[in-house]
């Protein structure tokens, strides 16, 4: 089975519906260098970018990406839909959330485990010890709970 590649198909469907290259860069507000070098890329952009070459064309996005064969065990549908038609972020589904919680605390137990080693080889106090422990432990939530929040907020503006 010959391996896809997006923008030979891109190249065979514009050339059916009779439009040249020229006219696809204007409608992408491009250079016909620039589109040319879109039809040159065998693997697929990102789903927006389908869904407006599908548009211009006038057809579903769903005849610019690979065809879908349910009986290869190779092959996994890698973009969920949404009822609008975008493709929705892992992040932003449950399982995603349970990941990130879940990694947040195993990451937060070590850093708590790891504090209390280094001070507990300092030879330091127990007051002082907990303090710095929790104090680390607390900084490093701080920075995760931030980290995700701005990577889940990248993710909605795409």
């Amino acid at each position: 089975m010959p391996k896809f590649n997006f923008g030979e198909n891109l190249r065979n469907i514009r050339i059916v519906k009779g439009i040249s290259q020229d006219v696809m860069a204007q409608k992408f507000a491009i250079s016909q260098r620039s589109y040319g070098r879109l039809e040159k890329k065998s693997e697929v952009p990102v789903y927006d970018l389908v869904c407006r070459i599908a548009k211009i064309l006038d057809i579903e996005p769903e005849k610019l990406l690979p065809p879908w064969d349910e009986f290869d065990p190779l092959y996994v549908r890698s973009v969920k839909v949404e009822k609008e038609g975008k493709p929705k972020p892992f992040l932003n589904t449950s399982l995603g959330n349970i990941i990130i919680i879940g990694s947040s605390i195993a990451i937060l137990g070590a850093v708590f485990e790891f504090t209390w080693g280094v001070c507990d080889a300092l030879g330091m106090q127990p007051r002082n010890a907990a303090f710095i422990r929790w104090a680390v432990t607390g900084a490093v939530f701080l920075f995760i709970f931030y980290s995700v929040k701005r990577i889940k907020r990248k993710i909605d503006l795409r």
